[in-house]
């Protein structure tokens, strides 16, 4: 039977708990690594669950390494800090965060999470905000899981297991019509007329805009280059006869080429869709969901715009192809009349 017990620390004051167990006959001492009792009760508990694999002549569980989830936490940013955008990493710790609150105690070993403790965490989380915002806690902790079990602060990943995440219905991205564009570009005052016709032609995000250096705008390779974009990845875009008119009328006061920051962006794309009468639905990143939609209708290749707008993936473009239903009841039609299928009035 396993039993916890205080050892003074070697070295400084305060002391240590440690488990004593038995194996094979043998007596055994292993650290907690704590002087919380609490933590050393699961530590404990995780102890005997080992001894009694040992006695059942199952398979050596895999050592574990208990640590409380707000160190795990800061092992966990650390390793990533280097590979991934600050708004990764700060959408990673809120995550963590919210789940250390939902279980009351940050000092919980991340080792001791359950499944139990992840199905409740999912329904706590749906009483309070939609279920989009939902699956992206779930996406962000499971990827955080996953990094616990491949370095051994947990024995599997219980934000993996199947039907975790609530189905939804894919949302047709919400473009402007050609309609509502051409009332919104009316409302544009003159001097904000480059801004959204740079948006509107390189369908870049609003983060990109924002971080855009004269630098990486490259007259003579005609390209502007967004740099570290989602995913961390530079993207370049070609530079059209009317981008280039377009950049040269900017005037050169600053490092940046939109002096704006990312929220004032948005103001502005507000004020202008109020003034143009158009629906409230629609939100600056729209402009980007435009772009996508006006080039797939003007016939350019879905692999070409994936790769302009630079989405992780061709499924996440083949989403607006459903915004264009009227381009592809005129492709059925032109498959029909080929196939020489005369209708009788």
């Amino acid at each position: 039977m396993a039993s916890l017990h205080k050892r003074r620390k070697r070295e400084g004051p305060g002391y240590t708990w440690y488990v004593r167990h038995y194996r094979f006959g043998k007596e055994f001492w292993k650290s907690c690594g704590t002087a919380d009792k609490k933590l050393a009760l699961e530590v404990l508990k995780k102890t005997e669950l080992e001894d009694e694999r040992f006695r059942q002549g199952l398979e050596a569980p895999k050592q574990i390494k208990h640590v409380a989830l707000d160190e795990f936490t800061d092992l966990y940013l650390a390793d990533r800090v280097d590979r991934f955008a600050p708004r990764t990493i700060q959408t990673d710790a809120a995550k963590l965060k919210i789940f250390a609150e939902f279980l009351k105690d940050s000092k919980t070993l991340i080792s001791c999470v359950t499944t139990k403790d992840v199905e409740k965490f999912r329904e706590y989380r749906l009483k309070k905000v939609q279920p989009g915002t939902v699956n992206i806690s779930l996406s962000t902790l499971r990827t955080a899981f996953q990094w616990a079990e491949e370095h051994a602060y947990s024995e599997r990943n219980f934000f993996a297991i199947r039907n975790l995440k609530i189905r939804m219905d894919k949302k047709i991205p919400r473009a402007l019509t050609p309609t509502e564009l051409e009332a919104f570009f009316k409302a544009v005052e003159p001097h904000h007329r480059a801004l959204f016709s740079f948006v509107l032609i390189t369908g870049a995000r609003r983060s990109e805009i924002a971080k855009l250096e004269w630098k990486d705008v490259d007259f003579q390779a005609k390209t502007v280059t967004f740099r570290q974009t989602k995913g961390r990845k530079d993207r370049a875009v070609p530079m059209t006869l009317e981008l280039a008119h377009l950049l040269n009328s900017i005037s050169r006061e600053s490092d940046r080429v939109f002096t704006y920051n990312p929220s004032w962006f948005t103001h502005l794309f507000r004020i202008y869709r109020k003034r143009a009468g158009i629906g409230e639905h629609l939100t600056l990143h729209s402009m980007r969901h435009t772009s996508a939609t006006e080039l797939l209708r003007s016939g350019v290749s879905i692999y070409t715009v994936q790769k302009l707008l630079g989405h992780s993936s061709i499924s996440v473009t083949e989403r607006y192809l459903h915004a264009i239903p009227d381009d592809l009841r005129e492709a059925a039609e032109v498959l029909s009349r080929k196939a020489g299928i005369a209708v009788g009035m």
